[in-house]
């Protein structure tokens, strides 16, 4: 995993492409590029007031444009030349468990489908690319510790389909012959998350009705979460560094959910957690950060 020459913005500013930009990630990427001295074309299906307020205080260095679910259009960026593309876009399903099946096509057009259109449409444009990837490559099938380096084996479709997309990404910057970062974000948190993380969407109500955290498995379950500010430096740093290779984005640390419940709890002053415990397994994992640590030189901040 190297770096290379890094860019130094400049006049014009170098512009980045960044897809997903009205995203949660996408919202914090943008805002870190433009801190850093980039121009940003930003792309998505939707943009929410708080990108919209971004665009206004960078006038001059931030645009958007709506891309359509279905993709890419050939022609779309005709002109323009970027010193880094970041595709963030992706299909993230609203809800866990049931049939993994069943969201598998939609899962497809909003990863494979929708990234194999941004490559077309950028090939020839771009002098590097950075692909948001997830640590659901690993799979949810084991616990442990996982490195870059680690085996591959997700157990879901959108797994399934981050890894084709690292193939896709892989692919084009042979051909391209351009450097390309892939990398895997763990689960991210903070402010505005869309998609109701479990101590977001349940123990923090519950805490401020003052009510009892209920856990099942004594809260045993390991999460490596990641703050949302902490995930976009990264990205932000592999677009500086031209950054190519694989990255796993995460604190690297272990944390229990029983750990996540007590600390809500005593900032709310809330009565001690409910706990069940029926003694089974419990997925425990944690993604070692060394390579962004010290190849894109980021710690996280917030622990």
């Amino acid at each position: 995993m190297e770096s290379n020459p890094t860019f130094a913005p400049a006049s014009p500013a170098p512009l980045v492409l960044v897809t997903g930009a009205g995203g949660f990630l996408g919202r914090a990427v943008v805002r870190g590029l433009l801190d850093a001295g980039f121009s940003v074309l930003g792309t998505g299906r939707r943009f929410s007031e708080n990108l919209k307020l971004i665009q206004e205080e960078f006038r001059e260095r931030f645009q958007v444009q709506e891309v359509p679910e279905s993709g890419f259009e050939p022609g779309i960026f005709s002109g323009k030349k970027f010193a880094s593309v970041v595709h963030l876009a992706s299909f993230v399903p609203t809800s866990a468990g049931g049939n993994i099946w069943a969201n598998l096509r939609a899962i497809q057009r909003g990863t494979h489908d929708y990234t194999l259109s941004l490559l077309d449409a950028v090939a020839g444009k771009t002098a590097h690319l950075v692909f948001a990837s997830s640590v659901t490559v690993y799979g949810k099938s084991r616990s442990g510790v996982f490195r870059e380096t680690d085996a591959t084996e997700p157990t879901d479709p959108y797994g399934l389909f981050k890894l084709a997309g690292e193939g896709l990404g892989r692919l084009f910057s042979q051909n391209e012959k351009i450097p390309c970062a892939l990398l895997r974000p763990t689960q991210l948190y903070g402010p505005g998350e869309p998609h109701g993380l479990f101590f977001q969407k349940f123990f923090v109500p519950a805490a401020k009705r003052g009510e009892d955290i209920r856990l099942v498995k004594g809260g045993r379950e390991v999460k490596d979460l990641l703050y949302i500010d902490d995930a976009a430096r990264a990205f932000v740093a592999a677009v500086q560094q031209r950054a190519d290779g694989v990255f796993n984005v995460s604190s690297g640390v272990g944390t229990s959910v029983r750990e996540i419940a007590e600390a809500i709890e005593t900032l709310a002053g809330s009565p001690p957690a409910d706990l069940t415990d029926d003694g089974g397994p419990v997925l425990s994992q944690v993604f070692d950060n060394g390579e962004m640590r010290d190849v894109l030189g980021v710690t996280p901040a917030v622990t």
